[in-house]
């Protein structure tokens, strides 16, 4: 029986969440605005936490939401 691409992403959630690293690096590199690029370290530690904890859908989203937060407190520029 072949298995079709959704059913293998399905399967890899952790693929999906790569996906939106590389949409959001590609966002990055158009904008130069660094909102993109916490939204693609975002997606990283989401895509770390379906891979370690593949059974509890929901803990990836939350890390994602989580680390994009943090990211935008960081890499916010700074006015004086």
């Amino acid at each position: 029986m072949s298995m079709h691409l959704q059913d293998w992403f399905f399967l890899n959630i952790w693929a999906l969440w790569i996906t939106g690293v590389v949409l959001a690096l590609m966002i990055e590199l158009l904008q130069r605005d660094r909102r993109a690029l916490a939204c693609a370290a975002g997606c990283a530690f989401g895509a770390v936490a379906a891979a370690v904890a593949p059974g509890t859908w929901w803990l990836a989203p939350v890390v994602a939401v989580v680390a994009v937060w943090t990211f935008w407190m960081v890499l916010r520029p700074r006015t004086s």
